[in-house]
């Protein structure tokens, strides 16, 4: 048995159910977020504020995460706390159908007052279960796979992603053609419901995953129980240093979107081809990022994705309707950012992870949530008012500035460039030199072993890294080895 409890066997079928889960959760999620809700925030003719608030509200739901802590260290069951909270976060996009109808045509500035308190909502309800499925999945997925199983998992989420993205893409096309006479916003409305349908669908898989035995209960006074996270200094450190870089990403991440569509006129079916480069990186570098960080730590993939993140956004002041621009430099800019982006995403979860203690370990994660989400919807808050506040001063500004979310995508560079210096102070006792790390990086022979065929690591690997590759539960789609099935603890006599 694992440290959860469950067998080999009862693992392994747990982590395929999460796969699967997974992906119909990300059809829901892709389809009331992703492009899509910037676009439909557009067909409602919203202004730069009220994309940027919508674009926030995910963030500043996070908040409930510590309500989210508190149920599941008291209330102990959190596979029920999750599927519940979970339910009722989906079903508020039923209202948001049945009064985009009603009113996203006629009274669309009550409409989208209303949009944003149910989205809102929604977005509760997901924080809540979220900081539950968090310690859920702790407790679930084996120390030993762990990089690998999120880098599977969330690449194959990110091939759902390509599919629902460019189908949905090319589906507004096709709409807005074939039904010239009829609102956007039906073309919307329609993806919608099929976003229900596939939360729904989630739902089914989610129940089918067993619960695991209720994690150690909190000891001593509340207060001290939240206070535990900012006590300890590398947990600190590395919220801090997230937190500061949340911020100054978010400036500029909502109005990338936009600006392609706003400024640059594109269609959705080119926004979604975009977005697939994205994807497919983001895939690519999930099960790289994965494979890596199980041998070499996250410290140092930290490091090197967080350099290479900062400085993307000043690229798309280059960006135009140019064929250069089009064919080159932004699908470059989406694939490059969605592979760099996959190793800071997937390494610094790793390092969570790992930081929290099983016992109250949903109070990291809240800290974790909240203070990253927070953040970054403070960040799209303030691209939104910027933006809106310079759109009557351009003529100001050089040439080359010729869009207003130009020079937001200039001060999320200068932004994000400030918690660079935090880097060094980031502690993972276990993981190689950043030094190292990027020997094995540049090196030849080591790249097989980033898809996967990692015998070539032990050339480059202390052989207590090495120790690590082997495991009762990788691949996830294998059967249990005879024998694996004993309760954790026991042994078997060697003579």
């Amino acid at each position: 048995m694992s440290k959860s409890g469950l067998s080999v066997k009862q693992t392994l079928a747990a982590l395929r159910l999460s796969i699967i889960d997974g992906g119909f959760a990300h059809i829901y999620a892709n389809l009331t977020g992703s492009v899509f809700l910037p676009g439909y925030s557009l067909a409602l003719n919203a202004n730069s504020l009220e994309i940027g608030v919508l674009a926030a509200i995910p963030f500043f739901a996070t908040t409930a995460q510590f309500f989210g802590s508190y149920l599941v260290e008291r209330k102990q069951n959190r596979k029920r706390l999750v599927i519940g909270f979970v339910a009722v976060g989906r079903a508020m996009w039923i209202p948001v159908v049945l009064c985009s109808v009603w009113l996203g045509g006629a009274q669309t500035s009550l409409f989208l007052k209303l949009l944003i308190v149910l989205i809102f909502a929604s977005h509760v309800m997901g924080s809540i279960s979220g900081v539950a499925w968090l310690s859920w999945m702790a407790g679930l997925v084996p120390d030993e796979i762990r990089g690998r199983f999120f880098g599977l998992r969330n690449s194959i989420l990110g091939i759902v992603g390509i599919l629902i993205t460019l189908a949905g893409g090319y589906f507004l096309d096709w709409f807005t053609r074939s039904f010239p006479f009829l609102p956007k916003i039906r073309a919307f409305e329609i993806l919608f419901i099929l976003a229900i349908l596939a939360g729904a669908f989630s739902l089914w898989f989610l129940q089918l995953k067993p619960e695991l035995p209720n994690p150690p209960r909190l000891s001593g006074r509340l207060r001290q129980v939240y206070r535990a996270p900012l006590r300890e200094t590398g947990f600190r450190r590395l919220l801090i240093f997230a937190v500061l870089r949340s911020f100054g990403t978010n400036i500029a991440a909502p109005f990338f979107v936009v600006y392609l569509l706003e400024d640059l006129r594109v269609s959705y079916a080119t926004v979604g081809i975009f977005t697939m480069l994205t994807a497919v990186a983001d895939l690519t570098g999930m099960w790289i990022w994965g494979h890596l960080s199980d041998h070499l730590g996250n410290r140092p993939i930290i490091i090197f994705t967080a350099i290479f993140s900062t400085i993307f956004p000043a690229f798309w002041i280059f960006a135009s309707g140019s064929a250069f621009s089009m064919f080159f430099l932004i699908p470059l800019l989406h694939l490059s950012g969605g592979f760099v982006w996959a190793g800071y995403n997937l390494c610094t979860a790793n390092l969570v992870y790992r930081s929290a203690p099983a016992e109250g370990n949903s109070v990291y994660f809240a800290y974790w949530s909240v203070g990253n989400g927070v953040a970054s919807g403070l960040g799209a808050l303030a691209g939104g008012m910027l933006a809106q506040y310079l759109k009557g001063s351009m003529g100001y500004f050089p040439a080359m500035f010729d869009s207003v979310y130009k020079l937001i995508f200039l001060v999320s560079v200068l932004v994000r460039a400030f918690p660079l210096f935090m880097m060094r102070r980031l502690e993972e006792p276990q993981s190689l030199r950043v030094r190292h790390t990027i020997r094995v990086l540049l090196n030849v022979k080591a790249w097989p072993s980033l898809m996967g065929f990692q015998p070539v690591l032990h050339f480059f690997l202390p052989g207590s890294k090495r120790a690590e590759s082997s495991s009762l539960y990788w691949p996830i789609w294998r059967s249990p080895a005879a024998g694996s099935e004993e309760p954790m603890g026991e042994t078997k006599n060697v003579k």
